[in-house]
């Protein structure tokens, strides 16, 4: 039995053995019920440790205002945690399976408001993309690679995650070659002092920096604003970024919507202020943190910030 089936370690060690399953079930359905068995099962290999990480998400979520009604905030706990533990793993994997499949990826992928993108790139040569952690947040680069082939994705993140997705997509997406990997705070948790001098070459150069909206790029928390109706702690690394370098700032996120089907979404661009000092980079900042706002509230089931809700706070 596979342990923690579909979660990053195993889908590196386990290569082999999830290669095999297209083979053995040429059936997409087919397919995505025996992934489902095998995660639910590598799910109750774990059940104490599991059941923990539910009450911790029951605490967290407790402490939104994502409802008014305690009914439907059990609801969003229940729905989150089976997206979160039993599907979102599965459909990771099995897009990663498919990923080299023009036809798949023509019937399962919808992209909205792709032309903002692309406009902005084309006026300022550059952008900083927000991907926020929800759904299949870790296949986001990927079909963005396959928007726009001659533009580089520079792709910012802790090591210890992000070296993993490095390794999983040289094994499962290696036709993709226009993506760079870049390590924002090492295992032990110390930032890379040059990360940021990296990020602001990288709009020189005309690429796309991806920056997840909570990462600081070494400027630590530097203020706080309104998420969820808490007062959360949040860095201002991408709002700098987009300050100094005057390029603007999209919000990007994905939604799993029926059977294999996601939706990956191109908010629109969040424009710097042509001020650059410490005022309208907190402005621009509190402006995107009030779209993913709203973003999470119309889409409650799967943001997996819940996780680490209460470690955002400020106390």
């Amino acid at each position: 039995m596979i342990k923690q089936a579909f979660i990053f370690d195993s889908l590196i060690q386990d290569y082999e053995f999830y290669q095999e399953l297209p083979k053995k079930y040429p059936s997409y359905d087919k397919q995505l019920q025996i992934c489902k068995k095998i995660r639910e099962k590598s799910v109750n290999q774990e059940l104490g440790r599991n059941i923990r990480l539910y009450k911790k998400l029951i605490d967290n979520i407790l402490l939104t205002d994502i409802s008014s009604s305690s009914k439907e905030k059990i609801k969003i706990i229940e729905q989150y945690f089976i997206r979160d533990f039993y599907d979102t793993p599965v459909y990771y994997g099995f897009h990663l399976l498919h990923f080299c499949s023009p036809n798949f990826i023509k019937d399962n992928i919808e992209i909205i408001n792709k032309q903002a993108y692309l406009d902005s790139i084309k006026k300022y040569g550059a952008v900083i993309l927000n991907p926020l952690h929800n759904d299949l947040y870790q296949m986001l680069t990927n079909y963005i690679s396959l928007i726009n082939k001659n533009t580089i994705c520079s792709l910012y993140g802790l090591e210890t995650s992000l070296k993993k997705i490095e390794k999983i997509n040289k094994l499962y997406t290696p036709t993709v070659q226009n993506i760079e990997y870049n390590y924002i705070v090492d295992s032990y948790g110390v930032p890379y002092p040059l990360i940021l001098r990296k990020a602001l070459k990288d709009i020189r150069q005309g690429k796309v920096v991806a920056i997840p909206p909570e990462i600081s790029m070494g400027l630590g928390p530097q203020h706080t604003v309104n998420l969820l109706g808490a007062r959360v702690s949040m860095p201002l690394g991408s709002s700098w970024v987009s300050n100094k370098m005057q390029v603007p700032i999209i919000i990007l996120h994905t939604e799993m919507t029926e059977k294999y089907k996601i939706k990956i979404t191109f908010e629109d661009p969040i424009y710097p202020s042509k001020i650059q000092n410490r005022a309208s980079i907190v402005n621009e900042s509190k402006y995107v943190f009030k779209k993913i706002d709203k973003i999470i509230r119309n889409h409650p089931y799967s943001w997996c910030g819940y996780d680490t809700f209460d470690q955002m706070i400020v106390r």
